[in-house]
């Protein structure tokens, strides 16, 4: 039965590494979401050719554009959330809930 603390660490490593496999992808998403609604006035034509064209422009670190402070958010979050859950669920079988 794993610590809090090790629920903690591991929630934690879960949320990074979450977030840096699919981090260039919500980049993506997000560019095509801001992109203008008027067709005639759209930067990207379509998904590929908004990842083409950042890669193209900004090279791969250029699809990880604000991941620093998305990781930030998301490494203590996702570590709380897995020491929650872990609390919680240790407060149930104490209980015999």
């Amino acid at each position: 039965k794993p610590t809090l603390w090790a629920s903690f660490v591991g929630g934690s490593a879960a949320g990074l590494g979450f977030w840096a496999s699919v981090y260039p992808l919500e980049l993506i998403k997000s560019r095509m979401q801001a992109d203008a609604s008027d067709k005639a006035q759209r930067q990207y034509r379509g998904f590929m050719h908004c990842l083409r064209t950042t890669l193209a422009q900004e090279g791969v670190r250029g699809t990880f554009k604000g991941f620093v402070p998305c990781v930030t958010r998301a490494v203590p979050v996702n570590g709380a959330i897995f020491l929650a859950v872990s609390w919680a669920k240790s407060l149930i079988s104490d209980e015999g809930i």
